[in-house]
């Protein structure tokens, strides 16, 4: 099945084919362009929207999940990224005044990271099965700390200025 339409102010397609269903639309205006494409057995869908001021992307396939989202205005910028069997999450976000976070992890590694800026702030987490790591910086007055711990050893650190201040501790079995 084929349908095109169009007037003045909309432009509209359609196409449509069955067995291993296969459907795509177009439809755009003055202000609004709409793009979608699905297609089954393996489930493969992807959509993409835009305004003036805003942009968004879909994009989903199944068996292996693959989950992808793209969305932006002139403030806001916005990225996810998401797949599995090995776990992998993948966040974006910025603004004028910059955020950034990011998350990722599988079997074997988990990672996190914040960041932020103007008065600037960094966050970091990272673990195995063996190893699991922490660190925090921040600015202006700044402060660090530091953790990172092993199945035997544990060991801490903190910073921070203007009247300095340093601690420092360590820990094993013995």
């Amino acid at each position: 099945m084929y349908t095109k339409m169009s007037t003045n102010t909309l432009s509209m397609y359609t196409k449509m084919s069955t067995n291993t269903l296969s459907m795509y639309t177009k439809m755009s205006t003055n202000t609004l362009s709409m793009y979608t494409k699905m297609s089954t057995n393996t489930l493969s869908m992807y959509t993409k929207m835009s305004t003036n001021t805003l942009s968004m992307y879909t994009k989903m396939s199944t068996n292996t999940l693959s989950m992808y989202t793209k969305m932006s205005t002139n403030t806001l910028s916005m990225y996810t990224k998401m797949s599995t069997n090995t776990l992998s999450m993948y966040t974006k976000m910025s603004t004028n005044t910059l955020s950034m976070y990011t998350k990722m992890s599988t079997n074997t590694l988990s990672m996190y990271t914040k960041m932020s800026t103007n008065t600037l702030s960094m966050y970091t987490k990272m673990s195995t099965n063996t190893l699991s790591m922490y660190t925090k910086m921040s600015t202006n007055t700044l402060s660090m700390y530091t953790k990172m711990s092993t199945n035997t050893l544990s060991m801490y650190t903190k910073m921070s200025t203007n009247t300095l201040s340093m601690y420092t501790k360590i820990n094993t079995n013995t």
